[in-house]
């Protein structure tokens, strides 16, 4: 297992629990794409956030995620351009969350186990991802 492909219903506060899950203080995280409503306005996200930093903007109540691409970092790891699969595989990007079209998510991820929270929740429409049953060419979400 790569990674999990689920459609988000954003009152569900999944995303919320998963940031919230992981070990925020030994993680960065890196936004490479954005485009976040919140109350009627275009919300501006940082290039780079320490765990606990980006485990506080799930405070907030986005009101859409038209798209959003992040790259989690163990903390002082090397930041690389991840285009495609092998490059976030040949990565030290620790685990990408990729959201698209509002309600599609993508989570890949080097360490399964941190994907178990989120297959416990018995999510209606979830595909587990495997290096021969993933659909996505690049990276990117615009």
């Amino acid at each position: 297992m790569i990674g999990l492909e689920f459609e988000w219903n954003k009152e569900n506060n999944l995303i919320k629990e998963f940031v919230s899950s992981l070990m925020t203080s030994d993680y960065e995280w890196y936004v490479m794409e954005n485009e976040i409503i919140s109350n009627n306005h275009i919300f501006a996200l940082e290039k780079k956030y320490s765990g606990e930093n980006f485990k506080k903007i799930w405070e907030n109540n986005f009101d859409l995620i038209y798209f959003l691409n992040v790259q989690v970092y163990l903390k002082n790891s090397k930041v690389k351009k991840i285009i495609n699969y092998c490059d976030y595989k040949n990565s030290s990007c620790q685990l990408m969350l990729l959201i698209s079209d509002i309600y599609y998510v993508e989570i890949y991820s080097k360490d399964s186990k941190i994907l178990k929270p989120i297959l416990d929740r018995k999510i209606e429409n979830l595909e587990i991802k495997t290096e021969k049953k993933d659909n996505r060419t690049i990276m990117k979400v615009n």
